[in-house]
């Protein structure tokens, strides 16, 4: 686990590579779990997580909305059936 400071991390290494970061994005909350997709540095994914995330949530927002509208279209569906 990353220290509990604002912008700590801790490398995931699997096999001594490393797959992803566990990114503390606010002091005190649940880090977040980062990794690279395409023609992206790990670190850069981290900065751009980072000033994503606002003061609502320790998420970054576009996952945050893509979270709210998932449970809001689950609930849609459970309500037909």
């Amino acid at each position: 686990m990353p220290d509990n400071d604002a912008g700590s991390f801790t490398d995931i290494i699997i096999d001594g590579e490393v797959y992803g970061r566990a990114l503390r994005t606010h002091s005190g909350v649940k880090p977040v779990f980062v990794s690279v997709g395409n023609n992206i540095s790990l670190d850069s994914a981290c900065k751009i997580a980072l000033t994503l995330t606002d003061k609502e949530s320790h998420i970054p927002v576009p996952t945050r909305l893509a979270d709210l509208e998932t449970h809001s279209e689950r609930a849609k569906i459970l309500a037909i059936t």
